[in-house]
């Protein structure tokens, strides 16, 4: 049974007629009559008494009216309970979010999607890019921000920013005294960096690949925040993102760029290829795309709530993927 063919019964009823109501469908007679055929072959009853020009239910089609009719009146009711719950922002969304990501553009992001839907909730994942992307195609998660590249073939992504790593030294370091670091200089220095597990280390280590570069490495550790406090220890230098340098005012810590081809990472929005695009996704996407402008300074002379940044969001934080850095590696 076929719901075009429940819309062609009662269509006939109400019209009393084959002809007018293939009129009302926007379907040719023959073809609305061919259906009806096939729904009381699947009955095994005729619906209707064809009586010349005449017809009229039969005892089968009157017990099949109402439920029809009900059918059709819950098919209805259903598409405007999905429409108008998507304007209305009443969906849920499940978002997943790199580590080094996550406490430099998260929050404000969040605060702008509230602004459009105020009565979505969300729910939000922090994890490394492998064990996201599984989770992408596990259909765990609607929609994910990291960085390329990505392994998975199923997963398609869009760009949403591309930023600087920059060398972050103790404001004592002989470094911070320079406007800016040569590349090839950087394998005199002792580097703090991120486990492997983290796309950002693997990311530096190419940069240094390619450049020839071989710094030593003086620690390994899964957050960004204690690769900040080694630096401010003066133990050792650490490339980080932009938006983290855009994050930490601190003055005991000097941000400078590094000359010629500096590294770079590029953030994007992912999803599985085999699910349909999130509405509200694509305004999450927006958001972070928002909050990046407004971190780069092209918000200046604004403040966030002239960003419709103010309206409250209710978030649930996946526990298992916020515990403790023995379960998963986060920063």
């Amino acid at each position: 049974m076929e719901l075009r063919q429940i819309e062609y019964f009662v269509a006939v009823v109400e019209t009393g007629g084959f002809s007018k109501a293939a009129e009302r469908c926007h379907v040719a007679q023959p073809s609305l009559s061919q259906q009806i055929s096939k729904l009381e072959q699947e009955f095994g009853q005729q619906l209707f008494d064809r009586m010349g020009r005449t017809i009229a239910l039969t005892e089968a089609g009157r017990t099949f009216l109402p439920r029809a009719k009900a059918i059709l009146a819950e098919v209805q009711q259903a598409r405007h309970s999905v429409k108008n719950g998507l304007d209305l922002g009443r969906g849920k969304l499940s978002v997943g979010i790199i580590p080094t990501l996550t406490p430099f553009i998260l929050k404000g992001s969040y605060q702008r999607f509230s602004a459009r839907y105020p009565d979505a909730e969300i729910s939000i994942c922090e994890d490394v890019t492998e064990s996201l992307q599984e989770r992408l195609v596990n259909a765990e998660l609607d929609i994910c921000y990291m960085s390329i590249p990505l392994a998975n073939k199923h997963i398609v992504a869009e760009e949403i920013f591309t930023e600087k790593l920059l060398l972050a030294v103790n404001a004592n370091h002989p470094c911070a005294d320079m406007a800016a670091i040569k590349s090839e200089s950087l394998g005199h220095y002792p580097f703090v960096t991120l486990h492997d597990q983290h796309c950002l280390s693997q990311q530096i280590k190419s940069f240094c690949y390619v450049h020839h570069i071989n710094p030593p490495v003086m620690y390994h550790t899964f957050q960004l925040a204690t690769v900040l406090e080694f630096v401010r220890a003066n133990i050792g230098v650490a490339l980080i993102p932009e938006c983290v340098a855009l994050n930490d005012p601190s003055d005991d810590i000097v941000i400078r760029p590094v000359e010629g081809i500096a590294p770079e990472r590029t953030i994007v929005a992912a999803r599985y290829s085999g699910r349909i695009a999130s509405q509200m996704g694509a305004c999450f996407t927006e958001c972070i795309k928002q909050e990046w402008l407004y971190l780069k300074g092209v918000g200046a002379g604004q403040n966030r709530t002239n960003w419709a940044r103010t309206a409250a969001l209710p978030v649930h934080i996946d526990p298992v993927m916020m515990g403790t850095h023995e379960k998963v590696p986060r920063v």
